[in-house]
């Protein structure tokens, strides 16, 4: 990988993930995967889409809709399921957490449950796009949901976790508060391009804490 870098990014990347990549955590791997399908399989389909295309005026599903983006629209389904399936590593990988302390690790493993179940309705959202009504929307609802209260339930529960980045659980509950500002407020699709990039964005800095923890707490 160095190759790739100059000295001073390489530097950085070292101090950020002190660990080889080869001898990461599943979960850890997962995330990381999941981030990057999302991205690339988003991206390929938007290239694909047929007329002018944004955050203003539309959804992130048209993306999938295949009146709507014929050429790209499987790409992102397709995302939608490779992402889900790969969110459900990285959240069972959220058992680092696990401590001796009984209430803490019920309820992680509560919100691993929920954290689960979102993963498995971003997989159905993939399979049931647009073109599937009421489905998609019933699948949709049920995603930003139960992610939602994964973060309500996952945060707390690790905050006072002596090696839990206070700053990524504060990024958390304004995520959280995205979110419930797009269901409950706003039904923009600004909002839904926040809520899920900032899910991703969440996602990538539970991974970074994870690395930085020490490796017998990562085990």
């Amino acid at each position: 990988m160095r190759m790739f870098l100059s000295n001073e990014a390489h530097s950085f990347f070292r101090k950020a993930f002190p660990m080889d990549p080869r001898t990461w955590p599943l979960g850890c791997k997962a995330g990381v995967a999941l981030i990057v399908i999302y991205l690339a399989f988003t991206l390929s389909s938007w290239a694909l889409f047929p007329t002018p295309y944004g955050p203003k005026d539309n959804w992130l599903s048209d993306l999938g809709n295949y009146e709507y983006n014929p050429d790209g629209a499987l790409l992102y389904n397709l995302g939608c399921i490779l992402t889900g399936a790969a969110g459900i590593i990285f959240v069972w990988g959220l058992r680092v957490w696990w401590t001796e302390e009984r209430a803490r690790t019920l309820a992680i493993k509560a919100a691993q449950a929920l954290g689960l179940a979102a993963c498995v309705f971003l997989i159905c959202i993939g399979i049931f796009s647009e073109d599937f009504p009421p489905y998609h929307g019933i699948f949709s609802v049920a995603f930003f949901l139960t992610f939602g209260v994964f973060i309500l339930v996952f945060i707390p529960s690790v905050f006072t976790h002596p090696l839990f980045m206070k700053p990524v659980g504060a990024f958390g509950l304004a995520s959280l508060a995205i979110d419930i500002s797009f269901g409950a407020v706003s039904g923009e699709p600004i909002m839904e391009w926040t809520t899920v990039f900032g899910f991703l964005a969440l996602v990538g800095l539970l991974v970074l804490n994870i690395l930085r923890m020490p490796q017998p707490s990562r085990d």
